[in-house]
């Protein structure tokens, strides 16, 4: 994850991304988590790795899980990332 722009420090309150799984077939989306950081300064970066559970409740189906930026910036078209897809059974 990089914020490679000088015009959105992000300072408060910080980006968000939430991880949703969206229904290949119907579109529908489940929030399963979100992860956001205080601070995210110009041209800083983060990596590591982010578990999570799908909960119990979820219908099977196939699904794309995907990140998506909770903010506000100049840039809409990178603020989806899928990460693939899973199958719920």
């Amino acid at each position: 994850m990089q914020n490679l722009s000088s015009q959105i420090p992000f300072t408060q309150p910080g980006p968000r991304y939430r991880v949703v799984l969206e229904n290949v077939a119907s579109g529908a989306s489940i929030e399963i988590a979100s992860f956001f950081w205080e601070r995210f300064n110009p041209f800083s970066s983060w990596s590591g790795s982010l578990t999570c559970e799908v909960p119990t409740n979820v219908p099977p189906a196939t699904y794309r899980v995907v990140a998506i930026f909770d903010a506000q910036d100049g840039d809409r078209t990178n603020d989806r990332a899928v990460f693939g897809t899973i199958d719920v059974e």
